[in-house]
């Protein structure tokens, strides 16, 4: 009966309540009423003619406070700490993103570049053409009425220059392909005349028509749909050789190779590459860096 109580009984009696009002609501009214509290309580013990009773009653009110305000510190400093932490772990997060998302950038030219490679060696033959006068280029379309030249690919470096990175979507052989589903085209030999051409037929300025570089003998283009039957780019096929393909033979040749029909897988890996990479392909600086 005379035993003494566990020594964390008290504390626990005196603690935990503390401990819930500083991590609740009320610890925040508590606190800013500390002095006040510490005050008035000071002011009616004066009341008392005992002099011990005040000192007790302003003394645990003034220990009252200062506990009240020594958890909330804690708490508070605690809370901070944690926010430190995790803005440091969201900043180092968004760094490493950031980084991903360049390194994603600079080799979407490369997937495509590396199709086209393929395709133009395994099914259009470009290694067996001397001299090597023929190429390949892909151009996706974009919400303002431009095609943006993706890659491209020859057997001669030099054709694989980038020349121009937006084309309008009103003009050229390209244009036409984009309005018609396909296009082929031949043209004249000489200089002025291919100018010519170009600009009484497809809307060309002059001066971005004597610009071209490659002024091809025949063209063949044809347009790419996605899933849903959208049309998203066209693939253009070009030779400086005119005696390399008849209108027909090259019609024929750019049907079997990218027509949707049948399930053809060239189309299908180029409408997924597209559908995967759009939110990169608007990156011009890569483009261009790689040369397409």
């Amino acid at each position: 009966m005379g035993g003494h109580a566990p020594e964390y009984g008290w504390k626990r009696w005196l603690l935990d309540p503390l401990d819930w009002v500083c991590k609740n609501s009320i610890g925040n009214f508590w606190i800013p009423c500390a002095v006040p509290i510490v005050s008035a309580a000071s002011a009616t013990a004066e009341k008392f003619s005992h002099t011990w009773y005040a000192l007790i009653l302003t003394g645990v009110s003034t220990g009252v406070s200062l506990v009240l305000v020594s958890y909330r510190k804690r708490d508070l400093q605690k809370s901070q700490e944690e926010r430190a932490t995790e803005a440091e772990r969201l900043l180092s997060e968004n760094e490493r993103l950031s980084q991903e998302n360049i390194e994603l950038k600079q080799n979407v030219p490369h997937l495509f570049y590396a199709l086209l490679r393929d395709i133009s060696r395994s099914k259009l033959s470009f290694h067996e053409a001397q001299p090597y006068d023929e190429r390949l280029s892909l151009y996706v379309h974009d919400s303002l009425s431009k095609f943006q030249m993706i890659a491209r690919t020859s057997m001669n470096p030099d054709l694989e220059s980038p020349g121009r990175v937006w084309y309008p979507d009103g003009q050229g052989c390209i244009g036409e392909a984009w309005r018609n589903g396909r296009h082929i085209q031949t043209m004249p030999k000489d200089s002025n005349a291919w100018c010519d051409k170009c600009v009484s037929m497809f809307k060309m300025p002059r001066e971005i028509a004597e610009g071209i570089t490659m002024k091809s003998a025949i063209y063949g283009i044809i347009r790419l749909s996605d899933s849903q039957g959208k049309p998203i780019a066209v693939v253009a096929f070009e030779s400086r050789n005119p005696k390399r393909y008849t209108k027909k033979q090259m019609e024929t040749l750019i049907e079997d190779t990218f027509s949707d029909s049948n399930h053809n897988p060239i189309h299908s890996q180029l409408v997924k590459l597209i559908e995967t990479y759009r939110p990169w392909i608007g990156d011009l600086g890569v483009a261009r860096g790689k040369g397409f």
